[in-house]
Protein backbone atom coordinates (compact mmCIF):
# COMPACT_ATOMS: atom_id res chain seq x y z
CA UNK A 1 0.00 0.00 0.00
CA UNK A 2 2.78 2.42 0.90
CA UNK A 3 4.21 2.48 -2.63
CA UNK A 4 0.88 3.63 -4.12
CA UNK A 5 0.68 7.40 -4.17
CA UNK A 6 -2.84 8.56 -3.35
CA UNK A 7 -4.87 11.66 -2.75
CA UNK A 8 -4.27 12.84 0.80
CA UNK A 9 -7.99 13.45 1.31
CA UNK A 10 -9.72 10.54 -0.42
CA UNK A 11 -7.91 7.36 -1.57
CA UNK A 12 -7.82 7.93 -5.34
CA UNK A 13 -4.53 6.66 -6.82
CA UNK A 14 -2.32 9.27 -8.45
CA UNK A 15 -1.85 6.85 -11.38
CA UNK A 16 -5.28 7.89 -12.67
CA UNK A 17 -4.55 10.78 -15.06
CA UNK A 18 -7.73 12.59 -14.01
CA UNK A 19 -6.61 12.61 -10.35
CA UNK A 20 -4.37 15.63 -10.91
CA UNK A 21 -2.88 15.87 -7.42
CA UNK A 22 -1.93 19.42 -6.41
CA UNK A 23 1.06 20.54 -4.35
CA UNK A 24 -0.78 19.48 -1.18
CA UNK A 25 -1.48 16.01 -2.54
CA UNK A 26 -5.23 16.67 -2.98
CA UNK A 27 -6.87 15.30 -6.12
CA UNK A 28 -8.83 17.35 -8.62
CA UNK A 29 -12.09 15.59 -7.71
CA UNK A 30 -11.83 16.52 -4.03
CA UNK A 31 -10.99 20.11 -4.92
CA UNK A 32 -13.94 20.37 -7.31
CA UNK A 33 -16.31 18.80 -4.80
CA UNK A 34 -15.22 21.18 -2.06
CA UNK A 35 -15.62 24.17 -4.36
CA UNK A 36 -19.08 23.14 -5.57
CA UNK A 37 -20.65 21.76 -2.39
CA UNK A 38 -18.86 23.17 0.63
CA UNK A 39 -21.90 25.42 1.11
CA UNK A 40 -24.50 22.67 0.56
CA UNK A 41 -25.96 23.15 4.05
CA UNK A 42 -26.90 26.70 3.10
CA UNK A 43 -27.88 25.72 -0.46
CA UNK A 44 -30.21 22.88 0.51
CA UNK A 45 -33.42 24.85 1.07
CA UNK A 46 -32.90 27.03 -2.01
CA UNK A 47 -32.29 23.97 -4.20
CA UNK A 48 -35.43 22.26 -2.95
CA UNK A 49 -37.46 25.40 -3.62
CA UNK A 50 -36.00 25.58 -7.13
CA UNK A 51 -37.01 21.96 -7.68
CA UNK A 52 -40.52 22.64 -6.41
CA UNK A 53 -40.81 25.64 -8.72
CA UNK A 54 -39.96 23.50 -11.75
CA UNK A 55 -42.37 20.81 -10.58
CA UNK A 56 -45.21 23.30 -10.19
CA UNK A 57 -44.60 24.75 -13.63
CA UNK A 58 -44.66 21.27 -15.17
CA UNK A 59 -47.84 20.37 -13.30
CA UNK A 60 -49.63 23.44 -14.72
CA UNK A 61 -48.59 22.65 -18.29
CA UNK A 62 -51.44 20.30 -19.12
CA UNK A 63 -49.11 17.67 -20.57
CA UNK A 64 -49.98 14.01 -20.95
CA UNK A 65 -47.01 13.33 -18.67
CA UNK A 66 -45.43 15.83 -16.30
CA UNK A 67 -42.10 14.01 -15.92
CA UNK A 68 -39.98 11.32 -17.51
CA UNK A 69 -38.08 9.11 -15.06
CA UNK A 70 -35.40 6.74 -16.44
CA UNK A 71 -35.97 3.68 -14.25
CA UNK A 72 -33.27 1.00 -13.85
CA UNK A 73 -34.65 -0.75 -10.77
CA UNK A 74 -31.83 0.64 -8.65
CA UNK A 75 -32.27 2.66 -5.48
CA UNK A 76 -31.69 6.14 -6.93
CA UNK A 77 -33.98 5.92 -9.95
CA UNK A 78 -36.68 4.27 -7.84
CA UNK A 79 -36.43 7.06 -5.29
CA UNK A 80 -36.68 9.62 -8.11
CA UNK A 81 -39.99 8.02 -9.11
CA UNK A 82 -41.13 8.06 -5.46
CA UNK A 83 -40.38 11.78 -5.15
CA UNK A 84 -42.09 12.68 -8.41
CA UNK A 85 -45.21 10.57 -7.97
CA UNK A 86 -45.78 10.09 -4.24
CA UNK A 87 -44.44 13.37 -2.88
CA UNK A 88 -45.29 15.83 -5.67
CA UNK A 89 -48.14 14.12 -7.50
CA UNK A 90 -46.58 14.30 -10.97
CA UNK A 91 -47.92 12.05 -13.69
CA UNK A 92 -44.81 10.13 -14.74
CA UNK A 93 -43.69 8.04 -17.66
CA UNK A 94 -40.84 5.69 -16.80
CA UNK A 95 -38.52 4.26 -19.42
CA UNK A 96 -36.08 1.39 -18.96
CA UNK A 97 -33.27 0.55 -21.34
CA UNK A 98 -33.02 -3.24 -21.47
CA UNK A 99 -29.49 -4.12 -22.55
CA UNK A 100 -30.24 -7.83 -22.75
CA UNK A 101 -28.64 -8.38 -19.33
CA UNK A 102 -31.25 -6.83 -17.07
CA UNK A 103 -31.46 -8.95 -13.92
CA UNK A 104 -34.67 -10.60 -12.72
CA UNK A 105 -34.22 -8.75 -9.45
CA UNK A 106 -34.19 -5.40 -11.26
CA UNK A 107 -37.26 -6.37 -13.25
CA UNK A 108 -39.12 -7.16 -10.04
CA UNK A 109 -38.05 -3.85 -8.48
CA UNK A 110 -39.26 -2.01 -11.59
CA UNK A 111 -42.56 -3.90 -11.56
CA UNK A 112 -43.11 -3.14 -7.86
CA UNK A 113 -42.18 0.53 -8.22
CA UNK A 114 -44.51 1.15 -11.14
CA UNK A 115 -47.36 -0.66 -9.38
CA UNK A 116 -46.81 1.48 -6.27
CA UNK A 117 -47.40 4.66 -8.29
CA UNK A 118 -49.59 6.04 -11.07
CA UNK A 119 -46.69 5.88 -13.53
CA UNK A 120 -46.81 4.34 -16.96
CA UNK A 121 -43.77 2.41 -18.14
CA UNK A 122 -41.92 1.53 -21.33
CA UNK A 123 -39.13 -0.99 -21.89
CA UNK A 124 -36.76 -0.05 -24.73
CA UNK A 125 -34.67 -2.92 -26.02
CA UNK A 126 -32.75 -2.80 -29.31
CA UNK A 127 -32.33 -6.04 -31.21
CA UNK A 128 -30.12 -8.39 -29.19
CA UNK A 129 -27.85 -9.26 -32.11
CA UNK A 130 -27.29 -5.55 -32.71
CA UNK A 131 -26.37 -5.01 -29.06
CA UNK A 132 -23.96 -7.95 -29.04
CA UNK A 133 -22.27 -6.63 -32.19
CA UNK A 134 -21.97 -3.20 -30.59
CA UNK A 135 -20.50 -4.61 -27.37
CA UNK A 136 -17.84 -6.44 -29.35
CA UNK A 137 -17.07 -3.42 -31.51
CA UNK A 138 -16.71 -1.08 -28.53
CA UNK A 139 -14.43 -3.49 -26.68
CA UNK A 140 -12.25 -3.88 -29.74
CA UNK A 141 -12.04 -0.19 -30.58
CA UNK A 142 -12.07 1.61 -27.22
CA UNK A 143 -11.71 -1.08 -24.56
CA UNK A 144 -15.06 -0.36 -22.91
CA UNK A 145 -18.55 -1.72 -23.59
CA UNK A 146 -20.48 0.50 -21.15
CA UNK A 147 -20.87 3.41 -23.63
CA UNK A 148 -23.32 1.22 -25.57
CA UNK A 149 -25.67 1.11 -22.59
CA UNK A 150 -25.11 4.77 -21.74
CA UNK A 151 -26.08 5.69 -25.29
CA UNK A 152 -29.09 3.37 -25.10
CA UNK A 153 -30.34 5.02 -21.91
CA UNK A 154 -29.92 8.47 -23.44
CA UNK A 155 -31.63 7.48 -26.69
CA UNK A 156 -34.57 5.84 -24.90
CA UNK A 157 -35.02 8.91 -22.71
CA UNK A 158 -35.05 11.35 -25.59
CA UNK A 159 -37.32 9.20 -27.75
CA UNK A 160 -39.94 9.19 -24.97
CA UNK A 161 -39.56 12.90 -24.16
CA UNK A 162 -39.90 13.99 -27.79
CA UNK A 163 -42.79 11.61 -28.50
CA UNK A 164 -44.89 12.84 -25.56
CA UNK A 165 -43.53 16.40 -25.21
CA UNK A 166 -42.64 15.84 -21.54
CA UNK A 167 -41.46 18.99 -19.71
CA UNK A 168 -39.22 17.37 -17.04
CA UNK A 169 -36.59 14.63 -17.08
CA UNK A 170 -35.90 13.63 -13.46
CA UNK A 171 -32.97 11.26 -12.98
CA UNK A 172 -31.64 9.51 -9.90
CA UNK A 173 -28.22 11.10 -10.07
CA UNK A 174 -26.48 14.41 -9.46
CA UNK A 175 -23.03 15.88 -9.04
CA UNK A 176 -23.08 15.38 -5.27
CA UNK A 177 -23.28 11.58 -5.61
CA UNK A 178 -21.41 11.06 -8.86
CA UNK A 179 -18.10 9.31 -8.50
CA UNK A 180 -17.33 7.59 -11.83
CA UNK A 181 -18.52 10.07 -14.46
CA UNK A 182 -15.54 12.37 -13.88
CA UNK A 183 -12.98 9.56 -14.24
CA UNK A 184 -12.67 10.06 -17.97
CA UNK A 185 -10.11 7.31 -18.47
CA UNK A 186 -12.66 4.78 -17.20
CA UNK A 187 -16.05 6.26 -18.08
CA UNK A 188 -17.87 7.63 -21.11
CA UNK A 189 -21.43 8.98 -21.07
CA UNK A 190 -24.02 8.55 -23.80
CA UNK A 191 -22.58 11.19 -26.11
CA UNK A 192 -23.99 10.58 -29.60
CA UNK A 193 -20.91 11.98 -31.34
CA UNK A 194 -18.58 9.69 -29.40
CA UNK A 195 -20.89 6.79 -30.26
CA UNK A 196 -20.85 7.69 -33.94
CA UNK A 197 -17.07 7.98 -33.94
CA UNK A 198 -16.62 4.48 -32.51
CA UNK A 199 -19.16 2.86 -34.83
CA UNK A 200 -17.72 4.62 -37.88
CA UNK A 201 -18.48 2.75 -41.09
CA UNK A 202 -18.91 -0.63 -39.41
CA UNK A 203 -21.80 -2.65 -40.91
CA UNK A 204 -23.67 -2.53 -37.57
CA UNK A 205 -24.27 1.15 -38.33
CA UNK A 206 -27.38 0.30 -40.34
CA UNK A 207 -28.90 -1.76 -37.55
CA UNK A 208 -28.08 0.83 -34.87
CA UNK A 209 -29.56 3.86 -36.60
CA UNK A 210 -31.87 4.68 -33.68
CA UNK A 211 -28.86 4.94 -31.36
CA UNK A 212 -26.93 7.01 -33.89
CA UNK A 213 -29.69 9.56 -34.43
CA UNK A 214 -29.16 13.12 -33.22
CA UNK A 215 -31.38 13.52 -30.13
CA UNK A 216 -31.72 17.24 -30.91
CA UNK A 217 -32.30 17.74 -34.65
CA UNK A 218 -32.22 21.27 -35.96
CA UNK A 219 -35.62 22.76 -35.21
CA UNK A 220 -37.17 25.63 -33.29
CA UNK A 221 -36.93 23.75 -29.98
CA UNK A 222 -33.21 23.35 -30.46
CA UNK A 223 -32.79 27.08 -30.84
CA UNK A 224 -34.91 27.66 -27.73
CA UNK A 225 -32.81 25.12 -25.82
CA UNK A 226 -29.62 26.99 -26.74
CA UNK A 227 -31.13 30.34 -25.74
CA UNK A 228 -32.36 28.84 -22.47
CA UNK A 229 -28.91 27.47 -21.65
CA UNK A 230 -27.32 30.84 -22.34
CA UNK A 231 -29.86 32.93 -20.43
CA UNK A 232 -31.04 30.54 -17.71
CA UNK A 233 -34.64 30.77 -18.93
CA UNK A 234 -36.99 27.81 -19.26
CA UNK A 235 -39.19 27.50 -22.33
CA UNK A 236 -42.35 25.44 -22.06
CA UNK A 237 -41.61 23.43 -25.21
CA UNK A 238 -38.16 22.33 -24.01
CA UNK A 239 -37.65 19.51 -21.49
CA UNK A 240 -35.81 20.47 -18.30
CA UNK A 241 -33.18 18.00 -17.09
CA UNK A 242 -33.17 17.58 -13.29
CA UNK A 243 -30.54 15.42 -11.54
CA UNK A 244 -32.54 14.76 -8.36
CA UNK A 245 -29.68 14.71 -5.87
CA UNK A 246 -28.60 18.22 -6.85
CA UNK A 247 -31.95 19.44 -5.49
CA UNK A 248 -33.13 16.93 -2.88
CA UNK A 249 -31.30 15.57 0.15
CA UNK A 250 -32.31 12.55 2.25
CA UNK A 251 -30.27 10.34 4.60
CA UNK A 252 -29.36 6.99 3.05
CA UNK A 253 -31.03 4.86 5.73
CA UNK A 254 -34.22 6.90 5.47
CA UNK A 255 -34.20 6.40 1.70
CA UNK A 256 -33.81 2.63 2.06
CA UNK A 257 -36.67 2.47 4.56
CA UNK A 258 -38.92 4.50 2.27
CA UNK A 259 -38.10 2.37 -0.77
CA UNK A 260 -38.75 -0.88 1.07
CA UNK A 261 -42.00 0.27 2.72
CA UNK A 262 -43.49 2.42 -0.02
CA UNK A 263 -42.09 1.09 -3.33
CA UNK A 264 -41.63 -2.64 -2.72
CA UNK A 265 -37.92 -2.24 -3.45
CA UNK A 266 -35.34 -4.73 -2.20
CA UNK A 267 -31.56 -4.72 -2.15
CA UNK A 268 -29.90 -7.12 -4.57
CA UNK A 269 -27.52 -8.92 -2.25
CA UNK A 270 -24.67 -6.78 -0.94
CA UNK A 271 -24.46 -4.62 -4.06
CA UNK A 272 -26.65 -1.52 -4.01
CA UNK A 273 -25.05 0.03 -7.09
CA UNK A 274 -25.51 -2.19 -10.13
CA UNK A 275 -27.62 -5.17 -9.19
CA UNK A 276 -29.73 -4.26 -12.23
CA UNK A 277 -27.10 -5.46 -14.74
CA UNK A 278 -25.80 -9.01 -14.96
CA UNK A 279 -22.53 -7.70 -16.42
CA UNK A 280 -21.77 -5.29 -13.59
CA UNK A 281 -18.91 -7.37 -12.13
CA UNK A 282 -17.01 -7.23 -15.43
CA UNK A 283 -16.64 -3.45 -15.27
CA UNK A 284 -14.39 -3.20 -12.17
CA UNK A 285 -12.38 -6.12 -13.56
CA UNK A 286 -11.71 -4.05 -16.69
CA UNK A 287 -10.77 -1.09 -14.50
CA UNK A 288 -8.23 -3.25 -12.65
CA UNK A 289 -6.70 -4.44 -15.92
CA UNK A 290 -6.25 -0.83 -17.01
CA UNK A 291 -5.02 0.40 -13.63
CA UNK A 292 -3.79 -2.33 -11.22
CA UNK A 293 -4.16 0.10 -8.29
CA UNK A 294 -7.92 0.43 -8.86
CA UNK A 295 -9.97 -2.20 -7.02
CA UNK A 296 -13.74 -2.78 -7.29
CA UNK A 297 -14.21 -0.45 -4.30
CA UNK A 298 -11.68 2.30 -5.08
CA UNK A 299 -13.93 4.75 -6.92
CA UNK A 300 -16.96 4.36 -4.67
CA UNK A 301 -15.03 4.49 -1.41
CA UNK A 302 -12.98 7.46 -2.60
CA UNK A 303 -16.26 9.26 -3.13
CA UNK A 304 -17.65 8.14 0.23
CA UNK A 305 -14.60 9.60 1.96
CA UNK A 306 -15.07 12.79 -0.06
CA UNK A 307 -18.74 12.96 0.95
CA UNK A 308 -17.93 12.41 4.63
CA UNK A 309 -19.62 8.98 4.74
CA UNK A 310 -16.48 6.94 5.43
CA UNK A 311 -13.21 7.45 7.25
CA UNK A 312 -10.14 7.43 5.03
CA UNK A 313 -8.48 4.83 7.26
CA UNK A 314 -11.41 2.43 6.76
CA UNK A 315 -11.29 2.92 2.99
CA UNK A 316 -7.53 2.28 2.95
CA UNK A 317 -8.00 -0.90 4.96
CA UNK A 318 -10.51 -2.20 2.43
CA UNK A 319 -8.12 -1.31 -0.40
CA UNK A 320 -5.28 -3.19 1.26
CA UNK A 321 -7.40 -6.32 1.55
CA UNK A 322 -8.50 -6.10 -2.07
CA UNK A 323 -5.01 -5.44 -3.41
CA UNK A 324 -3.51 -8.37 -1.53
CA UNK A 325 -5.02 -10.77 -4.06
CA UNK A 326 -4.72 -10.69 -7.87
CA UNK A 327 -7.85 -9.65 -9.80
CA UNK A 328 -10.25 -12.54 -10.11
CA UNK A 329 -11.92 -13.06 -13.45
CA UNK A 330 -15.71 -12.63 -13.02
CA UNK A 331 -17.81 -15.72 -13.58
CA UNK A 332 -19.98 -13.77 -16.04
CA UNK A 333 -17.07 -12.92 -18.34
CA UNK A 334 -16.68 -16.28 -20.14
CA UNK A 335 -20.36 -16.59 -21.20
CA UNK A 336 -20.40 -12.91 -22.22
CA UNK A 337 -17.34 -13.36 -24.44
CA UNK A 338 -18.89 -16.46 -25.95
CA UNK A 339 -22.04 -14.51 -26.79
CA UNK A 340 -20.16 -11.71 -28.52
CA UNK A 341 -17.77 -14.13 -30.24
CA UNK A 342 -14.55 -12.87 -28.65
CA UNK A 343 -11.60 -14.80 -27.22
CA UNK A 344 -10.20 -14.05 -23.75
CA UNK A 345 -6.88 -13.08 -25.31
CA UNK A 346 -8.53 -10.56 -27.63
CA UNK A 347 -10.56 -9.18 -24.74
CA UNK A 348 -7.58 -8.72 -22.43
CA UNK A 349 -5.47 -7.12 -25.14
CA UNK A 350 -8.30 -4.72 -26.05
CA UNK A 351 -9.18 -3.45 -22.58
CA UNK A 352 -5.74 -2.89 -21.02
CA UNK A 353 -4.91 0.45 -22.63
CA UNK A 354 -7.02 3.26 -21.15
CA UNK A 355 -5.82 5.69 -23.83
CA UNK A 356 -7.72 4.10 -26.72
CA UNK A 357 -11.04 5.62 -25.65
CA UNK A 358 -9.72 9.18 -25.97
CA UNK A 359 -9.14 8.75 -29.71
CA UNK A 360 -12.90 8.90 -30.32
CA UNK A 361 -13.64 11.99 -28.27
CA UNK A 362 -14.15 15.40 -29.84
CA UNK A 363 -10.99 17.42 -29.25
CA UNK A 364 -12.27 20.80 -30.36
CA UNK A 365 -11.32 22.67 -27.18
CA UNK A 366 -13.49 24.81 -24.92
CA UNK A 367 -15.30 26.73 -27.67
CA UNK A 368 -16.06 23.52 -29.51
CA UNK A 369 -17.24 21.96 -26.26
CA UNK A 370 -19.58 24.90 -25.62
CA UNK A 371 -20.93 24.63 -29.15
CA UNK A 372 -21.56 20.91 -28.70
CA UNK A 373 -23.38 21.45 -25.41
CA UNK A 374 -25.62 24.23 -26.67
CA UNK A 375 -26.29 23.26 -30.26
CA UNK A 376 -25.62 19.56 -30.65
CA UNK A 377 -27.41 18.45 -27.52
CA UNK A 378 -24.57 16.55 -25.85
CA UNK A 379 -25.72 16.17 -22.27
Amino acid sequence: MSEIKRCEHCILPASLPSAGLDEHGICRHCRNYEQAFSTWDTMRDAQRKAFEGMVEKARRGGHEYDALVPLSGGKDSTYALYVCDRLYGLKCLCVTFDNGYLSDHARQNIHNAVDATRADHIFYRPNRNTLLALYRLFIERCGNFCPVCMRGISAATHLAVERFNIPLIVTGDGQRITYSAFIRELFEAGDVNFFRAVVGANPVKEEARALLADPYPWNFNRVLRAIGDLTGRQFSSVARFIPLWDYVDVPTEEMYTTLENEMGWTLGGANDEHSDCLLHNIVPYIHRLKFPEVTPTTLKNSARVRWGQMAREEALSIEEAQLSAPPEEPADLAPFLEEIGMTRETFHNAVRDWRTISAFRDKGGRLRSLYRRLFRGDR
